[in-house]
């Protein structure tokens, strides 16, 4: 019975690859990451100072400005109230972010069908009664190789005064 032993040459052929593999997969290109991360003033704060609370589901737009540009960033935030992106150049970049406060009634109803032998079931109708919208903007420059934190706090907007951008 033969044993394989595995020659020095057929060792240093194997790590080599193995090197050359690792090295291959890393890049050298910079990226430009970013992060923006919307609040808005806590009203029910009774506090001195004013307490900001994250939005969630806030649109967020990120653009260059310039018109000419099809350059464009768009995002819902998350629970944190952040929504973040990534670029591959230096940029100074526009941003927007719009939220939206829904003030909803609700009602409630019995349903009852009218055939024989199906119960009546209970329904609830949403109505908004109001929607209150706010909106940021800011600007935001991209650093190489380093992420770029950005906080804007909502203010009332009234959406005939137009985007930032």
């Amino acid at each position: 019975m033969k044993k394989f032993i595995p020659s020095f040459l057929s060792l240093s052929a194997i790590a080599l690859s193995v090197l050359l593999t690792a090295v291959s997969c890393t890049s050298d290109d910079p990226e430009y990451p970013f992060r923006i991360r919307v609040l808005t003033e806590d009203l029910d704060y009774e506090g001195d100072d004013p307490r900001f609370v994250p939005v969630f589901l806030a649109e967020v737009r990120v653009a260059p400005d310039n018109p000419r540009s099809n350059v464009l960033f768009e995002g819902l935030t998350n629970t944190n109230g952040e929504v973040a992106f990534s670029y591959d150049l230096e940029a100074l970049f526009l941003v927007e972010a719009i939220g939206a406060t829904y003030v909803i009634d609700t009602i409630s109803f019995i349903d009852s069908t009218g055939y024989p032998a199906v119960p009546p079931r209970f329904v609830q109708q949403f109505d908004t009664v109001s929607t209150e919208k706010s909106r940021a903007c800011s600007f935001i420059k991209l650093e190489e190789n380093e992420e770029v934190y950005l906080e804007v706090i909502l203010e009332p907007w009234d959406p005939s005064e137009g985007l930032c951008f």
